[in-house]
């Protein structure tokens, strides 16, 4: 896993999922191990080994190994360091970020068509940000810029899944949404600098061209995210459906 950028803890808790990990283990004063957060938090545990891994490195939580009778990975028990939960509040639940977001949110305007538009291109600069310390993408295969771009999502919380269905289609499931909380007040603007970030990773990972749908709440708790290559570019006579491609944070080895 690469170094985080900002040494400042209050970015590393910023994101929602992430928070949550971290308060979970605040409150196990003996300890907890990735399982058991990913069983209380609906998280994957690679996704969960992901944002420890970030508290760790920051100091804010420390991990014991635990002696195994069968042999396997490693469990480990995560513990709060106790000058952290002295920490103000800086998770994206707080009143602060929800009023902060309502503010800009209200700023988009009330047409909906525009403000979407708007909203996407901010997703797309989002996205230029995101992959600026990357060499560009040499072009590669949609299933692997989807799991390029999985990575990132990962990143900000979304516990994305990616399936490869082998006819050049992809579909991106996010089983978390760390801005749930203010979806509802602008959805229109929420997901569409969503849609433009998924767009804008996809293209500079070397897939620019297809399509690429976000069905917000697509089943409850989750959003999915449909990728489909331009028309010249998919296989002829098909392939095989339905094929599970390892999840973002298993190919970032997390």
């Amino acid at each position: 896993m690469g170094t985080l950028q900002s040494p400042d803890p209050r970015v590393t808790l910023s994101t929602p999922s992430r928070r949550r990990v971290f308060d979970l283990v605040a409150t196990h004063e003996c300890g907890v191990t990735a399982h058991r957060l990913a069983e209380i938090t609906g998280l994957h545990v690679t996704t969960v080994r992901h944002h420890l891994a970030a508290l760790e490195e920051r100091g804010l939580v420390t991990a014991t190994r635990i002696s195994r009778p069968v042999p396997g990975r490693p469990e480990h028990r995560f513990v709060a360091v106790p000058s952290a939960t002295d920490r103000p509040d800086t998770g994206a639940e707080s009143g602060s970020y929800r009023r902060l977001t309502a503010a800009l949110l209200g700023r988009w305007g009330d047409d909906p068509g525009q403000a979407s538009v708007l909203a996407e291109r901010a997703g797309d600069d989002w996205a230029a940000r995101e992959l600026s310390a990357r060499p560009p993408a040499e072009p590669r295969s949609l299933p692997d810029a989807a799991r390029g771009a999985s990575a990132v999502f990962a990143d900000l919380g979304f516990d994305p899944r990616v399936t490869d269905h082998g006819t050049g289609g992809v579909e991106i499931a996010l089983h978390a949404c760390p801005y749930a909380p203010v979806v509802a007040e602008r959805p229109d603007v929420v997901c569409s600098v969503h849609l433009g970030l998924l767009r804008g990773l996809i293209g500079r990972l070397g897939r620019p061209g297809g399509d690429v749908a976000v069905g917000p709440w697509a089943t409850p708790g989750h959003c999915m995210a449909v990728l489909t290559p331009p028309t010249d570019a998919r296989p002829a006579g098909g392939g095989q459906s339905g094929t599970a491609a390892p999840d973002s944070a298993s190919t970032s080895d997390r």
